[in-house]
Protein backbone atom coordinates (compact mmCIF):
# COMPACT_ATOMS: atom_id res chain seq x y z
CA UNK A 1 0.00 0.00 0.00
CA UNK A 2 2.78 2.41 0.82
CA UNK A 3 4.66 2.01 -2.55
CA UNK A 4 1.12 2.29 -4.27
CA UNK A 5 1.12 5.80 -2.17
CA UNK A 6 4.32 6.50 -3.29
CA UNK A 7 3.85 5.78 -7.15
CA UNK A 8 0.95 8.07 -7.29
CA UNK A 9 2.78 10.80 -5.22
CA UNK A 10 5.54 10.30 -7.56
CA UNK A 11 3.11 10.30 -10.75
CA UNK A 12 1.63 13.30 -9.99
CA UNK A 13 4.99 15.10 -9.25
CA UNK A 14 6.14 13.75 -12.86
CA UNK A 15 2.98 14.98 -14.63
CA UNK A 16 2.84 18.53 -12.85
CA UNK A 17 5.08 20.14 -15.13
CA UNK A 18 3.35 18.61 -18.16
CA UNK A 19 -0.24 19.87 -16.40
CA UNK A 20 1.36 23.38 -15.64
CA UNK A 21 2.64 23.65 -19.59
CA UNK A 22 -0.49 22.70 -20.80
CA UNK A 23 -2.94 24.98 -18.62
CA UNK A 24 0.14 28.13 -18.90
CA UNK A 25 -0.40 27.24 -23.20
CA UNK A 26 -3.67 27.68 -23.27
CA UNK A 27 -3.34 30.96 -21.44
CA UNK A 28 -0.88 31.77 -23.29
CA UNK A 29 -3.21 31.23 -26.32
CA UNK A 30 -6.42 32.99 -25.11
CA UNK A 31 -3.81 36.21 -24.28
CA UNK A 32 -2.40 36.01 -28.10
CA UNK A 33 -6.80 35.70 -29.46
CA UNK A 34 -7.75 38.63 -27.10
CA UNK A 35 -4.15 40.08 -28.21
CA UNK A 36 -5.11 39.80 -31.70
CA UNK A 37 -8.36 41.85 -31.76
CA UNK A 38 -8.65 45.59 -32.60
CA UNK A 39 -7.90 47.99 -29.50
CA UNK A 40 -10.44 50.48 -29.29
CA UNK A 41 -9.87 53.59 -26.74
CA UNK A 42 -12.46 55.93 -26.01
CA UNK A 43 -11.77 58.77 -23.56
CA UNK A 44 -14.93 58.85 -21.81
CA UNK A 45 -17.55 56.07 -20.75
CA UNK A 46 -20.58 56.52 -22.78
CA UNK A 47 -18.62 56.07 -25.52
CA UNK A 48 -17.22 53.37 -24.47
CA UNK A 49 -20.56 51.79 -24.23
CA UNK A 50 -21.43 52.58 -27.28
CA UNK A 51 -18.42 51.21 -28.73
CA UNK A 52 -18.67 48.08 -26.72
CA UNK A 53 -22.22 47.29 -28.03
CA UNK A 54 -21.51 48.24 -31.58
CA UNK A 55 -18.03 45.68 -31.38
CA UNK A 56 -19.69 43.16 -28.97
CA UNK A 57 -16.34 40.49 -28.87
CA UNK A 58 -14.86 41.83 -32.13
CA UNK A 59 -12.56 43.91 -30.51
CA UNK A 60 -10.65 45.21 -26.88
CA UNK A 61 -12.76 48.54 -25.83
CA UNK A 62 -10.96 50.74 -23.18
CA UNK A 63 -12.24 54.46 -21.77
CA UNK A 64 -9.44 56.42 -20.31
CA UNK A 65 -11.35 58.54 -17.73
CA UNK A 66 -11.37 57.38 -14.09
CA UNK A 67 -14.42 57.61 -12.31
CA UNK A 68 -12.88 60.86 -10.16
CA UNK A 69 -12.39 62.58 -13.34
CA UNK A 70 -14.95 64.75 -15.13
CA UNK A 71 -14.50 64.77 -18.69
CA UNK A 72 -13.91 68.14 -19.09
CA UNK A 73 -10.87 68.29 -17.14
CA UNK A 74 -9.16 64.84 -18.00
CA UNK A 75 -5.51 64.70 -17.97
CA UNK A 76 -3.59 62.20 -19.81
CA UNK A 77 -0.96 59.39 -17.43
CA UNK A 78 1.92 58.29 -19.15
CA UNK A 79 0.29 54.64 -19.42
CA UNK A 80 -3.33 56.26 -21.19
CA UNK A 81 -0.27 57.92 -23.67
CA UNK A 82 0.98 54.73 -24.49
CA UNK A 83 -1.94 53.15 -24.90
CA UNK A 84 -3.83 55.65 -27.35
CA UNK A 85 -0.29 55.37 -29.40
CA UNK A 86 -0.89 51.14 -29.03
CA UNK A 87 -4.22 51.76 -30.05
CA UNK A 88 -6.30 50.83 -33.52
CA UNK A 89 -8.72 53.18 -33.00
CA UNK A 90 -9.56 56.37 -30.52
CA UNK A 91 -13.19 57.57 -30.05
CA UNK A 92 -13.21 61.03 -28.40
CA UNK A 93 -15.96 63.71 -28.67
CA UNK A 94 -13.76 66.71 -29.77
CA UNK A 95 -11.76 69.74 -29.02
CA UNK A 96 -14.70 72.01 -27.29
CA UNK A 97 -15.44 68.94 -25.06
CA UNK A 98 -12.40 67.61 -24.04
CA UNK A 99 -9.12 70.61 -24.50
CA UNK A 100 -7.26 69.26 -22.40
CA UNK A 101 -6.24 66.27 -24.12
CA UNK A 102 -6.89 67.46 -27.83
CA UNK A 103 -3.16 67.87 -28.45
CA UNK A 104 -2.57 64.59 -27.73
CA UNK A 105 -4.85 63.31 -29.46
CA UNK A 106 -5.23 65.43 -32.52
CA UNK A 107 -1.11 64.45 -33.04
CA UNK A 108 -2.72 60.70 -34.09
CA UNK A 109 -2.86 59.86 -37.63
CA UNK A 110 -6.77 61.16 -38.55
CA UNK A 111 -7.03 56.91 -39.89
CA UNK A 112 -6.90 56.09 -35.96
CA UNK A 113 -8.81 59.52 -34.70
CA UNK A 114 -12.27 59.51 -34.63
CA UNK A 115 -13.84 62.52 -33.80
CA UNK A 116 -17.62 62.20 -32.67
CA UNK A 117 -18.69 66.10 -33.04
CA UNK A 118 -17.36 65.90 -36.86
CA UNK A 119 -19.59 62.96 -37.38
CA UNK A 120 -23.46 64.02 -39.04
CA UNK A 121 -24.82 63.96 -36.04
CA UNK A 122 -28.34 65.03 -34.53
CA UNK A 123 -26.95 67.83 -31.91
CA UNK A 124 -29.28 69.67 -29.74
CA UNK A 125 -29.05 73.49 -29.18
CA UNK A 126 -26.74 73.88 -25.75
CA UNK A 127 -29.85 75.38 -24.25
CA UNK A 128 -32.07 72.80 -25.13
CA UNK A 129 -32.98 70.28 -22.39
CA UNK A 130 -33.44 70.30 -18.70
CA UNK A 131 -30.89 73.61 -18.30
CA UNK A 132 -33.07 75.34 -21.00
CA UNK A 133 -33.98 77.72 -18.11
CA UNK A 134 -30.31 78.00 -16.56
CA UNK A 135 -27.97 80.96 -17.30
CA UNK A 136 -24.16 79.70 -16.79
CA UNK A 137 -24.60 76.01 -17.60
CA UNK A 138 -21.06 74.81 -18.06
CA UNK A 139 -21.40 74.40 -21.82
CA UNK A 140 -22.75 78.01 -22.41
CA UNK A 141 -19.33 78.48 -24.42
CA UNK A 142 -20.98 76.35 -26.95
CA UNK A 143 -23.40 76.34 -29.73
CA UNK A 144 -24.39 72.61 -29.61
CA UNK A 145 -24.78 70.35 -26.81
CA UNK A 146 -21.59 68.19 -26.79
CA UNK A 147 -23.29 65.33 -24.89
CA UNK A 148 -24.44 63.67 -28.26
CA UNK A 149 -24.68 60.45 -26.57
CA UNK A 150 -28.10 61.08 -24.77
CA UNK A 151 -29.50 60.79 -28.28
CA UNK A 152 -29.95 57.08 -28.76
CA UNK A 153 -29.94 57.73 -32.86
CA UNK A 154 -26.60 59.10 -31.87
CA UNK A 155 -25.63 55.89 -30.11
CA UNK A 156 -26.03 53.79 -33.81
CA UNK A 157 -24.45 56.31 -35.90
CA UNK A 158 -21.90 56.42 -33.63
CA UNK A 159 -21.79 52.69 -33.39
CA UNK A 160 -22.14 52.43 -37.38
CA UNK A 161 -19.18 54.86 -37.97
CA UNK A 162 -16.85 52.45 -35.26
CA UNK A 163 -17.79 49.44 -36.95
CA UNK A 164 -17.40 50.56 -41.03
CA UNK A 165 -13.77 52.25 -39.54
CA UNK A 166 -12.90 48.70 -38.03
CA UNK A 167 -14.50 46.44 -41.35
CA UNK A 168 -16.68 45.24 -38.69
CA UNK A 169 -20.83 44.29 -40.01
CA UNK A 170 -23.05 46.91 -39.28
CA UNK A 171 -25.68 46.32 -36.98
CA UNK A 172 -27.81 48.46 -34.36
CA UNK A 173 -26.81 49.71 -30.74
CA UNK A 174 -30.13 50.46 -29.97
CA UNK A 175 -33.02 48.89 -31.42
CA UNK A 176 -36.10 50.78 -32.88
CA UNK A 177 -38.38 49.83 -30.20
CA UNK A 178 -36.14 50.85 -27.46
CA UNK A 179 -35.60 54.38 -29.06
CA UNK A 180 -39.07 54.69 -28.70
CA UNK A 181 -39.38 53.52 -25.35
CA UNK A 182 -37.01 55.73 -24.28
CA UNK A 183 -38.36 59.14 -26.03
CA UNK A 184 -41.98 57.99 -24.22
CA UNK A 185 -40.22 58.40 -20.99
Amino acid sequence: MKEKIQYNVLSLFLALPLMLSIVGGSFASAQSAESSLPMVITTIKPLAIIAKSALGDSANVEYLQSGAQSAHDLSLKVSALRKITQADLVIWIGEDFEARVAKNLQALPTSKLMTVLDLPIKHRDAGEGKNSGKQGTHHSHLTTDPHVWLNPRNANLIGRHIQAQLGIPAKDVISATEIAQLQAQ
